[in-house]
């Protein structure tokens, strides 16, 4: 039986009876992914959601994309994904169990920590993480997408579904709005996020030891990541090209390298210029490692879009992310600066033409 301890709280005037576990952990860390539908029904509305919330559809239309719109790629990627396991218990679980040991090694002054994973549609859904963060006790919650290069319809609509899943279950604290009150109780709690860690060490020192590895393999290197269309291009862009000069910066053989971006999963097939047949064709029959620069775990994009897109070049070989020292070590210097800094002002930039609501809820929390 778990003890529990009974204290007296006073909040606004009012005395309140607070019963929480003993020894809560108090920093609470939230990673969150796009997660693995696994079956047609649950990639459709999956899709449908992330439609609706990017274009803000009208709260009343609950409308799902038919099976005819749903690109066949999708329907490819589960196939892939039930060949290489499950990545919730054989990946992230472990992420969350080691970056959790890390922290507490590296920042004693915490006492206790706890790092939880979720996502939109999978179990533990973001949803079902929020409300037993509320109900814990916390002090302090931290949100770090797993995506390291922001773009506002990847993170930045996992952002945005964290947020409202927070404004459901807590109101404002008078202290200031980034403190949130959880309802019918008197536990408040900060509330942050690292939207943006593109330029931590962790992504060069992952991907430069990954090439000095197999660097007798390969001759060239194309860094690649999802497109981005649409507001925040051009820093998403630029973001990625800063990466992949940092990582081949670090490495000890100067391998000729470009950039090159690809349609992802739950993306239409549309023409892009900087396409990676267009970026292998310029090196001709050289061995080229194609590293998934925006990635540190496995995902659909990893698995399945990578492979068939290169598949018809037999000197090109995907560079799949592993989680290592190297990863964990890097995400917990993330969260610790984090934790010790200053709050990020980015999130208070308005993007152009934007008048979505959810996005201002976000800009208002965690601001």
């Amino acid at each position: 039986m778990v003890s529990r301890v009974t204290r007296s709280v006073a909040r606004n005037g009012r005395r309140f009876l607070s019963t929480t576990p003993e020894g809560t952990c108090k920093t609470q860390i939230l990673i969150v992914h796009e997660g693995f539908p696994k079956s047609e029904f649950y990639a459709r509305k999956a899709l449908s959601k992330e439609a609706k919330n990017y274009y803000n559809w009208p709260k009343v239309i609950d409308w799902q994309l038919p099976s005819f719109l749903i690109p066949e790629k999708v329907g490819k990627c589960m196939e892939d994904y039930g060949k290489f396991g499950d990545v919730q218990e054989t990946v992230m679980n472990p992420l969350a169990n080691s970056l959790q040991s890390s922290l507490l090694a590296v920042m004693p002054e915490l006492e206790s920590v706890r790092v939880h994973c979720a996502s939109p549609f999978e179990s533990p859904t973001i949803e079902e993480s929020i409300d037993k963060i509320a109900s814990s006790g916390a002090t302090r919650l931290v949100i770090l997408p797993l995506q390291p290069h922001f773009g506002c319809s990847r993170s930045g609509l996992l952002i945005n579904e964290v947020v409202r899943c927070i404004d459901k279950r807590t109101l404002p604290s008078k202290d200031g709005i980034t403190k949130r009150i959880v309802t019918q109780s008197p536990t408040e709690f900060e509330v942050s996020s690292i939207e943006r860690w593109s330029t931590h060490p962790v992504i060069s020192n992952l991907w430069s030891s990954r090439l000095e590895s197999m660097r007798s393999d390969i001759d060239a290197v194309i860094f690649t990541a999802p497109i981005l269309r649409g507001n925040g291009r051009k820093d998403y862009e630029r973001s990625v090209y800063a990466s992949g000069e940092r990582t081949i910066s670090e490495t000890r053989v100067p391998f000729p390298w470009r950039v090159a971006f690809f349609n992802g999963w739950n993306q239409w097939d549309l023409p892009i210029r900087e396409n990676i047949s267009a970026q292998m064709n310029h090196f001709k029959e050289k061995r080229i490692a194609i590293v998934p620069i925006s990635s540190v775990v496995p995902s659909f994009d990893t698995i399945s879009i990578l492979p068939r897109l290169v598949q018809s070049n037999q000197n090109a070989r995907v560079i799949s992310p592993v989680i290592n020292s190297i990863v964990v070590n890097g995400l917990t210097e993330v969260v610790k600066n984090h934790l010790l800094g200053r709050r990020s002002a980015q999130l208070q930039l308005k993007c152009n033409w934007c008048f979505r609501g959810d996005c201002q809820l976000t800009r208002d929390i965690l601001t």
